[in-house]
């Protein structure tokens, strides 16, 4: 068990050190970067519904959380349960509550918000959010191997010899509420 002391450290004088992520369709993306930062705790926002728990997005959500405390027993993972990760308000709410009832509770932590995976209104609300809270720290990971071998691309993401893509067809545009941020 760990055990803070008085400035929010762990008693072997560490800081805590906290991630924020978003699950939809990726697992590598957000357990690499936790264990690389040696994590104490993962914030982890996906969007799967109780309702549906057969559904693919808590397959993906599981095996995070799985692949986590597989590799570090003592990882507190705290689990958003969003209905809407597409809604970049929400998104920006949440993860800026994220950052600040992380920062009240322990102005010393670090705090990294991983924009790698989710979805795009994730990955722009994150980045704002982290952006209005000094001292957090934005960061994204590449892929250095993909899942789909090379020899299989053309037979996954084309269409009668025409690339496609992950997406067969999309929803009509969704204008995003903007912000204004002081320039540096």
């Amino acid at each position: 068990m760990l055990i803070l002391c008085w400035c929010g450290c762990l008693t072997s004088g560490r800081k805590e050190r906290i991630m924020i992520a978003c699950v939809t369709f990726e697992t590598t993306k957000i357990t690499d970067p936790a264990m690389y930062y040696e994590a104490t705790r993962v914030h982890i926002i996906h969007s799967a519904s109780d309702k549906y728990r057969d559904s693919v997005y808590w397959d993906f959500f599981d095996e995070v959380c799985e692949k986590l405390k597989k590799n570090r027993e003592d990882i507190e993972i705290i689990d958003h349960n969003m209905v809407r990760v597409s809604d970049f308000a929400l998104m920006l709410k949440t993860v800026l509550g994220i950052i600040e009832d992380e920062r009240k509770d322990n102005s010393e932590c670090d705090i990294y918000v991983n924009v790698s995976a989710g979805t795009s209104e994730y990955a722009a609300a994150a980045a704002i959010a982290s952006m209005m809270e000094p001292g957090t720290i934005l960061f994204s990971v590449g892929t250095a191997k993909y899942m789909v071998p090379e020899d299989k691309v053309k037979e996954y993401f084309y269409r009668e010899g025409k690339p496609v893509g992950l997406t067969d067809t999309t929803k009509d545009p969704n204008r995003l509420a903007s912000y204004f941020i002081q320039k540096p």
